[in-house]
């Protein structure tokens, strides 16, 4: 089980993990969102915002393969527990998640919920949706 990290909010790094007695310093950078599509030119301009991306959870995959984070901006990134590069950064919440966990059985199912009511199956081997419930829409 996870025991402890620590984020550093400035610059979006998860910096250190520990699990159990185990401790491994991580450097996992949370890639910046991708970039709403822009108007053709001479239309109206929309001011770009900077979104928020810090980490509001983070979980171990089942077979500790991969390390999973519920980033402030809607996705799931998922890294590569061995060598700290980012697989996957899943989108599909539209609002922030404040669940994330894995399956107790299955090493590549994981689950997220968020504020916009979806609780979400991934793949998380493969990076897809395997299921999207909504909830109150």
């Amino acid at each position: 089980m996870l025991s402890r990290w620590k984020c550093d909010h400035m610059d979006s790094k998860i910096t250190q993990v520990t699990f159990g007695r185990w401790t491994k310093a991580y450097h996992l950078k949370v890639p910046p969102p991708p970039l709403p599509p822009q108007p053709p030119r001479g239309g109206p301009r929309r001011r770009i915002l900077p979104t928020p991306r810090g980490v509001n959870m983070i979980v171990w995959s089942l077979d500790n393969r991969f390390v999973l984070a519920a980033i402030m901006d809607c996705r799931i990134c998922v890294w590569n527990a061995s060598d700290g590069s980012l697989v996957h950064s899943l989108t599909g919440h539209t609002e922030s998640t404040y669940v994330l966990d894995v399956h107790p059985f299955n090493p590549r199912i994981a689950m997220s919920a968020g504020y916009d009511g979806k609780t979400i199956i991934w793949d998380i081997w493969e990076g897809t949706p395997v299921r999207v419930f909504e909830i109150g829409r």
